[in-house]
């Protein structure tokens, strides 16, 4: 992809607005939710998550949110089926069953050309602030995800948000994770990649993170808001940095994604802080592959 003046994390989420378009309907939902299953099952995956933003599939009369979930489960529960029945291992007990779990995702920010449900509520709420009206959306994404959690057995395991970091804080959306805090769901936000360890500390703590995308900033004195009340940055970030090793807070490392949208790393990849994360013994898990498989061959 050709440079666009757009910042690195916003270029590499470009590819996600053709991708949504042609996963509008039912069946391109069930078919893809089986395939990208399929590529899991491949590579020896056992357990995985399929972590997505259902309104930007929403079609306001024609496809629901919740058609949506059970389109995109579908799909993944037919690939478990199927591969569960033809694994001579899972048989004899030797390897695990095949299993996914659901992770909805509200997105931090959005405008009317999102999709054609941020449209319609674009629309329905034009006379509200948009920081608001970012968090009113996320809290019905939850709202309904935890009914079809609850009545459709389907398998949500967590909440979180997608999209551009820088200007969108995560303290817009603290409603929304009280309640999957307080329905038992589990939360994960991508924190600490295009902002720094202000962004880090609301996630664990007005949002109730139980897991971090990222952290890649958490230990980066310059990623402050110019406004931050902070004085002592060194300070601060020791404080967070012990906040998330005291509570087991498990940072979600992938070396890929930091490496195709960071412009520090790709100078000099040893400046991860991968190796600063196991000194200051904080939990974290390797991902090998970057969260998405679409902008691989395209950033």
């Amino acid at each position: 992809m050709e440079s666009s003046g757009l910042l690195p994390t916003e270029e590499y989420l470009e590819p996600f607005k053709y991708l949504t378009a042609v996963l509008r309907n039912a069946a391109a939902l069930e078919r893809v939710s089986f395939e990208v299953a399929e590529d899991c099952y491949s590579e020896g995956v056992r357990y995985f998550e399929v972590r997505f933003a259902p309104h930007l599939h929403v079609i306001p009369g024609e496809l629901s949110v919740e058609e949506v979930l059970i389109a995109v489960n579908k799909g993944l529960k037919k690939a478990s089926k199927t591969f569960n029945r033809l694994d001579g291992d899972v048989h004899k007990g030797i390897a695990p069953e095949f299993e996914y779990g659901i992770i909805v995702c509200g997105m931090r920010s959005f405008n009317e050309h999102f999709s054609p449900f941020y449209k319609h509520f674009c629309d329905i709420f034009k006379y509200e602030s948009k920081k608001k009206m970012f968090g009113i959306a996320t809290l019905q994404l939850v709202k309904v995800s935890v009914h079809m959690r609850d009545t459709q057995g389907i398998p949500i395991v967590a909440l979180d948000i997608a999209g551009s970091e820088a200007n969108n804080p995560a303290s817009d959306h603290t409603e929304a994770f009280r309640y999957a805090h307080e329905n038992h769901m589990n939360k994960t936000i991508h924190a600490g990649e295009a902002y720094g360890p202000e962004s880090i500390f609301q996630a664990v703590t007005a949002c109730h993170a139980e897991r971090i995308g990222h952290g890649l900033k958490m230990f980066d004195k310059t990623f402050f808001h110019p406004q931050s009340p902070v004085v002592d940055k060194q300070k601060y970030v020791d404080g967070i940095v012990r906040f998330i090793a005291n509570r087991r807070i498990c940072v979600e490392v992938c070396l890929t994604s930091n490496y195709q949208t960071d412009p520090g790393l790709r100078e000099n990849v040893s400046s991860h802080p991968l190796k600063k994360f196991m000194e200051e013994k904080l939990s974290f898990c390797l991902k090998y592959r970057q969260q998405d498989r679409l902008p691989d061959n395209n950033v």
